[in-house]
């Protein structure tokens, strides 16, 4: 599935699988899913203040919460994640 990937100094797009594992290694530990209000959903690590992890300063601004470290943005269809949304594309600009 497509997701986007928020870092604190650029944002892209990848492929990931659908699989906890695969998440956790992404964001460098265990994870906490937030709801955005539009339907996507945000994957992080949950402990990225313990781990000093920065601030990530554009994840925090789509989330509306503190968010540290690294961010994937991915859509929903059901309980299952999905392909990212397209209206999060321009999210991609940030990362210019």
């Amino acid at each position: 599935m497509r997701g986007i990937r928020i870092e604190p100094s650029s944002v892209t797009i990848h492929d990931y699988e659908d699989e906890l594992e695969t998440l956790k290694n992404e964001v460098g530990g265990e994870i906490d899913m937030i709801t955005l209000p539009d339907g996507g959903v945000m994957i992080v690590d949950r402990d990225y203040a313990l781990k000093k992890r920065p601030l990530n300063e554009n994840a925090s601004a789509v989330a509306g919460v503190a968010v540290g470290g690294i961010a994937l943005i991915f859509g929903r269809d059901g309980d299952r994640l999905a392909d990212v949304p397209s209206w999060y594309l321009p999210l991609l600009e940030l990362g210019e």
